[in-house]
């Protein structure tokens, strides 16, 4: 969300899981992926290093060119739904680290999406 504050990037859906992070974003400024994902790991794995708990990430990451006729709302099901799949939690709103929890309401760029589900 601090990201999406600074006019970094749009933000469409995030998850939080304890050794990766999925995100569905745009980027708005002119840096690398690369270094945005590093600027993110970072900035998420901050709290977790102050009480002296480093976050071991998953080596690398993997981006997927979006194109205009993708299924959107798919790839957020998916994003949101991976602590459900992981058996972290029952429903995806209950994962506190995710798009999908009530706390994200109205604070995510999913205007375009068209939909009152994907409005918050």
């Amino acid at each position: 969300m601090e990201f999406r504050k600074r006019g970094t990037i749009l933000l469409y859906a995030f998850t939080i899981m304890p050794d990766h992070w999925h995100a569905l974003w745009t980027l708005k400024v002119d840096i690398s992926l690369g270094r945005a994902v590093h600027d993110i790991s970072r900035w998420i794995s901050y709290p977790s290093r102050q009480v002296g708990n480093d976050i071991l990430w998953q080596e690398g990451f993997h981006d997927h060119k979006v194109r205009g006729d993708s299924p959107i709302t798919c790839i957020v099901d998916y994003i949101e739904s991976n602590p459900v799949r992981a058996r972290l939690v029952d429903s995806t709103s209950d994962w506190p680290w995710s798009s999908a929890h009530p706390e994200y309401s109205g604070r995510l760029d999913r205007a375009f999406l068209g939909h009152e589900r994907w409005e918050r």
